[in-house]
């Protein structure tokens, strides 16, 4: 489903002998300086979406970045939206960003396919969700703020979601939910556990979520982790990025190629696309 035709790589990318991440940058528009999410429609086009400063539109885009047109959602809000996935037929939309761990309105937008391909504005069913360990809105403990999320993935017919912690003290570890893809009302139940890291959110943060071939692909602002699945999760791959960035969005190509893409800070840069080819 993620894969790319030939040819268009033959233009986006020359390949190195290189063992590690080979990079070419391409600029996004001003239009969309906070990419929290990236999936891919077809094998020439990409969606972006802008995080919670933003309205609820999607951004049609090149695969060099170049905008090709604004997608209108009605009916929907961008409280802040965090991440992308797909199935066959139809793009999940994350409105999952909880960094105050108060929301009691947390969703996923189901849009099909098609109708952001032919049509500049597209309605879209809801799911709703709900962290089954939060009862209070915010916990009253820092210690125990675990119900932000910026990971939405696409899995065997489930949308799994990977939360980030913003706990005192930081304890590292994204905790997984996975729930239907029918429109409705969820009560999520923790499946696994991640342990990222124990140095803080600009570094151990999960920021973004994809599987492919079933394996499970993590960026933080500083790297990509490659997981395998099994009765649990173990690392197999980890893949450091030469600058820290604002690193929100994360789309896998194929076994060995992969888009990053960043938000535009003043201080970090950014607002771009990466393109890598990991040669192991």
């Amino acid at each position: 489903m993620k894969k790319l035709i030939t040819y268009v790589f033959s233009v986006l990318f020359l390949s190195s002998q290189v063992l590690f991440a080979q990079e070419r940058t391409f600029v996004l528009p001003d239009d969309l300086n906070e990419l929290s999410g990236l999936e891919q429609l077809d094998p020439t086009t990409l969606v972006g979406i802008n995080d919670g400063d933003d309205g609820p539109e999607l951004y049609i885009l090149e695969f060099d970045g170049t905008l090709r047109k604004k997608v209108h959602v009605n009916g929907a809000k961008n409280k802040d939206w965090e991440d992308l996935t797909r199935d066959e037929h139809f793009l999940y939309i994350g409105d999952i960003g909880n960094n105050g761990n108060k929301r009691k309105n947390l969703r996923i937008y189901k849009v099909r396919i098609k109708d952001i391909l032919a049509q500049d504005t597209v309605n879209s069913s809801l799911i709703e969700i709900a962290y089954e360990e939060q009862v209070e809105f915010p916990p009253s403990s820092e210690a125990d703020f675990n119900f932000d999320a910026e990971g939405l993935a696409y899995r065997d017919g489930q949308l799994w979601v990977f939360t980030k912690p913003n706990t005192n003290p930081w304890h590292g570890k994204s905790f997984v939910y996975r729930f239907p893809t029918k429109p409705g009302k969820y009560t999520m139940k923790k499946y696994l556990t991640v342990d990222i890291g124990p140095d803080g959110w600009w570094s151990d943060a999960i920021t973004a979520a994809d599987f492919h071939n079933g394996i499970l692909y993590v960026t933080t602002y500083n790297r990509l982790i490659r997981f395998h699945l099994g009765k649990g999760l173990f690392e197999n791959k980890t893949i450091k990025f030469e600058k820290l960035t604002q690193k929100e969005a994360l789309l896998i190509l194929d076994d060995n190629t992969f888009i990053i893409g960043d938000e535009k800070q003043v201080v970090l840069g950014g607002g771009n696309l990466y393109l890598y080819r990991i040669n192991d």
